[in-house]
């Protein structure tokens, strides 16, 4: 927008330079005799420049665009600039010329010429309201302080006549400004309101262009004047005659109105405006117009004729052919041989009303369905909440999903799917009433709003009517029109449901947000529940959703904090020596302390911070295996790491994991992988392809949870595997359910055939570990031996003895 109002700005510039040199050219010859020498001069070199360098910053700001290059503030400010400096240059001659006379026609003339040379700049300047009221301040303070250092009593009108005016001039400026500001924000989508901002800126030019015109007779008139000063009444008669002939050639309409009500003139711009003829204007007191009363016209009429103090107000009417207009009006009292008058000046903002609303219908309603937008609806709710619980009454908001709606798009095309949405609008307004709110939220969501509903614990049974009731027009069949083919006309016959989502309120306590969350969390469920449903909001489920958007929160920052600490569960052999150990996550949380890995670690493969976690333990485990090669105790331990299929899936897992073992310096052999079957549902091609490349620097790998997941022999046969880990699920129940046990011995007897290594986890009592042994299984961990123990725990058991005694 600034962009569009600065080169509209610019574009102005190179003409208003022009008409600067022609018009200071006649005003110096013409007065030229009242000028003292050599400041004449000075002003016209002043004039002169400020006209160059103004061209010059024309000339560099068009060249500036065609490169494209950026426009930033600068060129506004160097706009505004010379703005100033043009406003300061006129108001030098007019200051100059003060010095030598003090006579009322002159004075008159000066400030005439300034006014019009304010109001050439203001409408060249309005697109830019700093430059144009610099320019104003710049060319009329100096001459009204000026005036007033004469002392005379005409001069102190003339400086009176010069600041009404350039106020008057400030506030027309200001309210262009804020027409174009408006007109080039809708042109782009209103082609008719931008025709009206080319007619309102042609009109503009063409009263700019009447103003220079009526400027150069009076410039001719003054020169006449200058010569015979002996017909200074006569002079005086042609000033008035040309204030009148600017008064008719206005564009703005302007009316005179008596005290007591009639118009005793008006220009051929307001009688357009408002309807008529100049005839009709004289004899209709418009004043009195039932809508100008309406909007308290009259009444701010008599404050005006009363105080003195402006007033501006926005009029809707009627012309005399019955079309409406809204007018955009000031209100000035003016003095005129010792009567009051009110001088009323009125801007026809029809078109820019029209486009108000054009611009309403966008904002607030949906253009396909023309329901209300969102935007729209979280107003109407909000009211909702308010008058809830001033009545004492409920209202509900209901969110409705249609079922399967993206398989008509992609089968049918947008098309249809719009026609199918235009229709359930349709239907879902024939259900409520028609002080309900029916809103599309967006794509095939619709949102409504209840309001009214009386009954207390019944209110929840008529709102689930309601709801029965669209849900039932909703799922008839619709007749959708196709593309015809070959000259055809073609319906498709289509049947769909939906799931609604309702939320009750009472009072305002829940805010929009709120029930906007507790509509959308119960539709999810009326849509997990089988669909073609409806569910009211539970605040259980609220509940676990909020729960569990805190956690993945604060799971964010213990991962940003480095809150997680590592445990060990020891592995044993036969004898229960200590031959490595597990490694185990643990959150130690700062409110709930220490937190296991069943609480977090689902949440953390779902939104991926599995990750940098896995990867911190990876490093932690390699960091204490460097630390235990250095103990001639602890340098046969290995450390298996679990690996979750997120991480292993990552193109540079190998690199990583090769980096780690380097960066530490520690053997390979001493990691163990532990992968589980769940990875095998994945390309096997590929995991396959990084065991191996691991597998040659020397890491191990061990197959977590055997027997629970997607592994088959084809797949077991191909993978680079060090040892199988016997799920403890199958463990717990070995001794008494006959298919565990088998499933047991099964592990077993393929490790063995394979030549892998089988250690079972979960061993708790001695009769498992003696079944296991008797089987073929002699590497174990589990609560019989030890529970998962921080590191100072473990190098104290080892320190103590490696053999650990059962049922620790």
């Amino acid at each position: 927008m600034g962009q569009a109002l600065l080169h509209m700005g610019y574009q102005r510039m190179h003409h208003t330079v022009l008409m600067t040199l022609g018009i200071c050219s006649i005003f110096f010859f013409i007065f030229r005799p009242f000028f003292p020498m050599p400041q004449g001069w000075f002003w016209i070199a002043a004039l002169m420049a400020v006209a160059a360098l103004r061209y010059v910053l024309w000339l560099a700001y068009g060249l500036a665009s065609r490169r494209q290059t950026r426009l930033g503030r600068l060129w506004t400010w160097l706009y505004v600039g010379m703005a100033v400096l043009a406003g300061a240059s006129w108001s030098l001659g007019a200051v100059l010329l003060l010095q030598t006379t003090t006579s009322f026609d002159l004075l008159l003339i000066v400030t005439l010429t300034v006014l019009a040379v304010s109001a050439v700049a203001v409408s060249s300047l309005a697109v830019q309201p700093w430059a144009m009221q610099g320019f104003l301040l710049a060319a009329i303070l100096p001459a009204v302080l000026a005036l007033m250092m004469q002392g005379e009593r005409f001069a102190g009108i003339a400086a009176g006549v010069l600041c009404a005016g350039g106020v008057l001039l400030s506030l027309s400026g200001r309210e262009s400004g804020k027409t174009i500001v408006k007109l080039v924000a809708t042109r782009m989508e209103l082609s008719q309101a931008m025709q009206t901002v080319q007619q309102a800126l042609l009109a503009s030019e063409q009263a700019a262009q009447q103003v220079l015109e009526l400027n150069g007779q009076l410039e001719q008139r003054v020169m006449d004047r200058t010569q015979e000063l002996s017909l200074k009444d006569a002079a005086l008669s042609e000033a008035l005659a040309l204030n009148q002939e600017i008064f008719m050639a206005s564009a703005a309409g302007m009316a005179v109105y008596r005290a007591d009500g009639p118009c005793i003139m008006g220009n051929p711009a307001f009688v357009e405006i408002v309807g008529g003829t100049a005839e009709s204007i004289l004899a209709d007191d418009f004043l009195k117009r039932e809508a100008w009363q309406a909007t308290g016209g009259r009444k701010a009429a008599l404050r005006v004729l009363a105080t003195g103090r402006k007033e501006v107000l926005h009029v809707e009417t009627t012309t005399s052919a019955g079309l409406k207009l809204w007018l955009y009006c000031q209100l000035m009292r003016i003095e005129h041989q010792g009567e009051l008058h009110l001088l009323v000046m009125t801007q026809d903002t029809t078109q820019y009303k029209m486009a108000e609303e054009e611009i309403r219908q966008l904002a607030f309603f949906d253009h396909l369905t023309n329901l209300p937008n969102r935007r729209l609806l979280l107003d109407r709710l909000h009211q909702a909440r308010i008058a809830a619980r001033r009545h004492g009454c409920h209202g509900a908001l209901m969110l409705l999903d249609m079922d399967n709606f993206k398989a008509l798009n992609d089968t049918l095309g947008h098309d249809v799917g719009d026609r199918f949405l235009i229709e359930v609008a349709s239907r879902l307004r024939r259900c409520v009433r028609s002080g309900d709110t029916v809103a599309r939220q967006g794509g095939d969501e619709f949102m409504i709003v209840l309001e009214d509903i009386n009954g207390g614990m019944l209110a929840a049974s008529q709102v689930e009517s309601v709801a029965v009731k669209i849900l039932q027009a909703i799922s008839q069949p619709y007749q959708l029109e196709l593309n015809a083919i070959s000259g055809r006309p073609q319906t498709y016959s289509y049947h769909c449901t939906s799931s609604i989502g309702i939320a009750l309120f009472q009072d305002d306590t829940l805010t929009v947000e709120e029930l906007m969350k507790h509509a959308d969390t119960a539709m999810y469920q009326a849509k997990s529940a089988g669909r073609n449903g409806l569910r009211f909001f539970d605040p259980e489920m609220q509940a676990e959703v909020t729960a569990h958007v805190t956690l993945e929160n604060e799971l964010r920052e213990a991962v940003r904090r480095n809150e997680f600490v590592l445990h060990y569960q020891p592995q044993v052999d036969h004898e229960g020596r200590i031959i490595g150990a597990e490694t185990l996550v643990r959150w130690q949380h700062p409110q709930r302390g220490l937190i296991g890995p069943g609480e977090f670690i689902s949440l953390a493969e779902l939104n991926g911070l599995i990750l940098p976690i896995g990867h911190w333990v990876l490093e932690q485990s390699c960091q204490q295996l460097q630390a235990w090669s250095e103990r001639p105790e602890c340098r046969h331990l290995t450390l298996a790491v679990n690996v979750s299929a997120r991480q292993f899936l990552r193109t540079d897992y190998v690199e990583q994991v090769v980096a780690v073992l380097e960066r530490n310096g520690i053997r390979p052999d001493q990691l163990k992988l532990e992968l589980t079957e769940s990875l095998l549902a994945h390309d096997v091609d590929d995991i396959v392809a990084k065991m191996t490349a691991l597998k040659a620097h020397g890491v191990n790998f061990s197959l977590d949870d055997f027997g629970t997941g997607y592994s088959s022999l084809a797949y077991l046969k191909r993978l680079p595997l060090d040892q199988l880990k016997i799920d403890q699920s199958f463990v717990r129940d070995v001794l008494s359910d006959p298919n565990d046990a088998t499933i047991a011995c099964t592990i077993v007897a393929l490790g063995q055939s394979m030549g892998l290594s089988v250690i079972a986890e979960g061993v708790e009592t001695q009769a498992q570990r003696e079944f296991l042994a008797s089987n073929g299984c002699h590497l174990y961990q589990g609560y019989f031996f030890s529970r998962p123990v921080p590191l100072t725990v473990l190098e104290q058991l080892l320190s103590e003895s490696p053999v650990l005694p059962a049922g620790r």
